[in-house]
């Protein structure tokens, strides 16, 4: 069949459009995960530049973490916040939870991704989940008292799927600038694309949180253009009990400002809310 110049452009069209989009399929980990790779070497350096130590620091250990300790051991008598990190550098560049958080009274674990730093392993939501609730177990293990899991943007959906493994037993869940899915907002960050077809990872924390029946927090930056509103406002409401949710607004904010502006008297109410 022959056909005529104009009636083979949709033809052409909807080629380019069918291989672009199995292009981004094929590459969607690349397109998602920004790890910032480091030789034994180079962590070395840059964890002295930011005076961290790998966690745990037994002999032999697998190394799964970092630890900053600014205050005395013995004043951290709260408990423990691990922390899920959002998506580019690594753990260490995090520091400033520690900071902040053990000038709280609180200890603080850096948790750091697979194929992240100096880590080796896979990328992806899988990897992250099995691995994130390993390293909960551990910390639950080793640290008695209390244990509170806080994520923060491609870490709260890591942070959603460790605090639903019944193991773990959070005593609270602190989410920040989160998604409902991962893809309801790569839907509307992607209008053009079908990406609810072909994403693999999904990070569902509505799923997730389905499981926890503990206290959880939501930080929303309200100038946020990375995570839409509509998706953070989306798992708050998906959340069961209104009793045991809080949505804390930070004005005037975008995804990355959010953290200086969160006084001590907000994270002593998401640390330790009221029973």
């Amino acid at each position: 069949m022959n056909l005529k110049p104009w009636q083979s452009w949709p033809l052409l069209v909807a080629g380019t459009y069918a291989v672009f989009c199995l292009a981004v399929a094929l590459r969607q980990h690349k397109l998602l995960y920004f790890p910032e790779y480091l030789t034994d070497a180079a962590a070395r350096e840059a964890f002295a530049f930011y005076k961290v130590a790998r966690w745990p620091d037994a002999a032999g250990a697998e190394y799964r973490g970092v630890v900053k300790v600014t205050v005395p051991e013995a004043s951290l008598t709260n408990g423990t916040v691990l922390v899920f990190h959002g998506n580019a550098g690594g753990a260490h560049d995090r520091e400033y939870y520690c900071d902040t958080l053990q000038k709280l009274g609180w200890r603080v674990i850096l948790a750091e991704y697979p194929g992240y730093a100096a880590r080796g392993g896979k990328l992806g939501e899988a990897s992250f989940r099995e691995d994130g609730r390993a390293t909960a177990r551990l910390v639950r293990a080793r640290y008695p008292g209390r244990l509170v899991i806080l994520g923060e943007s491609l870490g709260s959906g890591v942070a959603a799927s460790v605090a639903a493994d019944p193991e773990v037993k959070a005593d609270a869940v602190i989410l920040a600038t989160p998604w409902d899915t991962l893809a309801s907002v790569a839907a509307k960050h992607y209008p053009w694309l079908p990406v609810r077809l072909f994403l693999r990872d999904r990070y569902d924390s509505v799923a997730y949180l389905r499981s926890y029946g503990g206290p959880v927090s939501i930080l929303m930056a309200e100038d946020d253009q990375i995570m839409p509103a509509s998706s953070t406002l989306a798992l708050f409401d998906a959340l069961p009990r209104a009793d045991r949710k809080r949505l804390v607004r930070v004005p005037y904010v975008g995804h990355n400002e959010w953290f200086g502006q969160v006084t001590d008297e907000q994270w002593r109410a998401m640390l330790t809310p009221a029973p």
